[in-house]
């Protein structure tokens, strides 16, 4: 097989969602997400994008753009009736099961609920039972119902062994800013080593409020090295928010602590995981202590350290240029940043540059991005451009990658050449950044080497078939190219195009509807007659059996709308009225009848969602209302 076709899967990135310590229900102090697969990135359709750059997106997808209704939801309000009994059951169980029901109901869109609200409070003030209790107290929370806020207050004053009822009260408490709850979580801190969890509640909520009065409780906790580690951070992080004084102090002695939750903790206090700044900007001591941390054995300390040195002193940051080679890809990536915050700055190109090639997709990205942006004020056009033509010319896959991306985003028509290699490299996620960015430089002279791949492509679709991924790789590299043959009305094509109508082709539907869609593109406004027919039998094919694919039936509606089909009319509405819930093929008949007509048609009718399922319903004869 020609290694131009090899699926070469991407071998999973080590750039893994990655929680930089965890504070027992505490979010991280860095997440770093790893990349999915640009080919598996879902963005419109079926099809996707890498991350949410607009270039790799069909432009089919959103040509029409179709409404779409808001789904109605289907719910037998006769079921409230019977919950309603089931909270006053005697069995435990069951009154558990009833609030869940009303949880979930609420959480699927249904309506009027809250004429059963007082039963929650009444079950969260006297059943006996403490798991009704908290099932109570989460139903209220996910109603949203502040007036219970001082009935959930009392639920867990008094030290409820519940942890999660603990976190989701806390967690509602503070999102309302309830005024007596700042006191509780003060007190709670008093027995914060018998009550570990709740002590992390207690600090996450007082930092979420920015109380300002517990900042000596925290600090307390923060001094205290015989706590767990965990409560530790936890306290060090919330204080810029309560904006506790001396923490420059605390600072520089924690910094001395064993490695590496002294020296987070250190980071921690200053307001290192907070972007925000919400504690102000470090003073000059602060700041040295922060930039000798940079150098610090864990790579933890050292990536929290560029990221609060990027936010704090973007010169200071810039002074540490060597680690952007440093061995841990979240270090690479905090220094990326920082040059993408001064891309201007001296070596700022060379380091984007070199981040096109880091094994971390994250740090890839980044700089792409970085230089996306450099290059809208980039004083040296030539120097800026002859980078990317360096980059995809190497043969190095990830940077050919980045590169092919850029080129295309920044409309290089310089590059189209170097481009047009790229189309057979023995990487599935080049090739396609490549067809994309000549599709997006939409120049004649690239024709004649996307003609030459499509044509290649197309005799190895239907050997592939054995292989999903691969078959996978083919249709959506097609696709991209048919969208460059329907942005210039390529006639050329017509002949291969065609060749993708029939059902049984073997083509990938992806790029079917693509080839259905440049048909429509080169021939608007001038009938085909000879196409129509085929056009029409592939939108009107819903055999429930064997079902044609979803994006040949909408491009072959809008197709035959775009060519003048009038004849395609009363099929065209037929099915606008029998499949008026579904969106790609209703909606798009609805659009190419008000296309040809020149008319305003209804909106498509909502799709019937229904609520559910639910650990009882009414099962009486009569029909229920679709009134949510």
């Amino acid at each position: 097989m020609n290694k131009a076709f090899s699926p070469c899967p991407r071998p999973p990135s080590s750039f893994r969602v990655a929680a930089w310590y965890l504070v027992m229900s505490a979010a991280a102090v860095v997440a770093a997400t790893c990349g999915a697969p640009a080919l598996a990135s879902q963005a419109v359709g079926e099809f996707g994008s890498h991350e949410e750059t607009s270039g790799n997106v069909l432009p089919m997808m959103l040509d029409p753009v179709l409404e779409q209704p808001t789904p109605q939801i289907v719910f037998d309000r006769r079921n409230i009736v019977l919950w309603l009994a089931a909270l006053k059951r005697p069995e435990f169980d069951v009154r558990i099961s009833a609030l869940d029901a009303f949880a979930a109901a609420h959480r699927q869109g249904v309506t009027d609920l809250q004429d059963a609200v007082p039963a929650f409070e009444d079950l969260l003030a006297h059943d006996p039972h403490q798991s009704v209790r908290s099932a109570a107290a989460q139903a209220l929370i996910d109603f949203d119902h502040r007036s219970a806020a001082s009935s959930l207050q009392a639920a867990v004053s008094a030290g409820s062994p519940d942890h999660a009822l603990v976190i989701a009260v806390d967690s509602a408490l503070a999102r309302w800013d309830h005024a007596g709850a700042r006191a509780m979580w003060v007190a709670r801190l008093a027995s914060c080593r018998e009550h570990p969890t709740a002590a992390v509640s207690a600090i996450q909520s007082l930092a979420k409020v920015q109380a300002t009065e517990a900042g000596d409780a925290i600090i307390a906790c923060v001094r205290d090295v015989t706590l767990p580690a965990s409560l530790r951070l936890e306290a060090a992080r919330a204080l810029p928010s309560v904006r506790a004084p001396g923490r420059s102090d605390l600072a520089a002695k924690l910094a001395g602590e064993a490695a590496p939750w002294g020296p987070l903790m250190a980071l921690l206090t200053l307001g290192a995981a907070d972007d925000a700044q919400a504690g102000g900007m470090p003073d000059p001591q602060s700041l040295r202590l922060v930039e000798e941390l940079t150098a610090n054995a864990d790579a933890r300390v050292r990536a929290l350290a560029v990221g609060f040195l990027r936010r704090a002193s973007i010169q200071a940051a810039l002074a540490k240029p060597q680690l952007v080679h440093d061995p841990d890809e979240h270090v690479r990536l905090e220094m990326i940043r920082v040059f993408a915050a001064a891309a201007s700055s001296d070596g700022a190109l060379t380091a984007l540059s070199g981040g096109l090639d880091d094994v971390s997709e994250p740090v890839r990205t980044t700089a792409r991005k970085a230089l996306f942006q450099r290059s809208k004020t980039n004083p040296t056009p030539a120097e800026f451009a002859s980078a990317i033509g360096a980059a995809l010319t190497r043969g190095r896959w990830r940077e050919s990658e980045q590169a092919a991306i850029l080129a295309g985003e920044l409309h290089l028509d310089s590059e189209a050449e170097h481009l047009a290699a790229l189309l057979t490299f023995d990487r599935p996620e080049v090739r396609i950044a490549a067809a994309t960015a000549l599709r997006e430089l939409s120049l004649p002279s690239s024709l004649p080497a996307l003609m030459a791949r499509a044509q290649e492509l197309t005799a190895a679709a239907g050997p592939a078939a054995k292989d999903p991924p691969l078959y996978e790789t083919i249709g959506k590299e097609t696709a991209q190219i048919f969208m460059a043959f329907a942005q210039v009305r390529h006639r050329e094509s017509v002949e291969l195009l065609e060749k993708y109508i029939p059902k049984r082709s073997g083509f990938h539907p992806v790029a079917r509807g693509a080839a259905i869609y440049a048909l429509g593109k080169i021939f608007e406004s001038q009938p085909q007659p000879q196409l129509h027919e085929k056009l029409l039998e592939r939108a009107n094919d819903s055999n429930p059996l064997d079902p044609e694919a979803a994006e040949v039936r909408r491009f072959s509606a809008v197709s035959l709308a775009r060519m003048g089909a009038k004849e395609a009319l009363p099929t065209l509405r037929e099915l606008y009225d029998t499949e008026n819930t579904t969106v790609s093929v209703g909606g798009a008949c609805r659009w190419a009848i008000m296309h040809m007509e020149k008319a305003e048609l209804p909106p498509c009718r909502p799709i019937s969602a229904r609520a559910g399922p639910f650990f009882i319903e009414s099962i009486e004869a009569h029909p229920p209302s679709k009134a949510p």
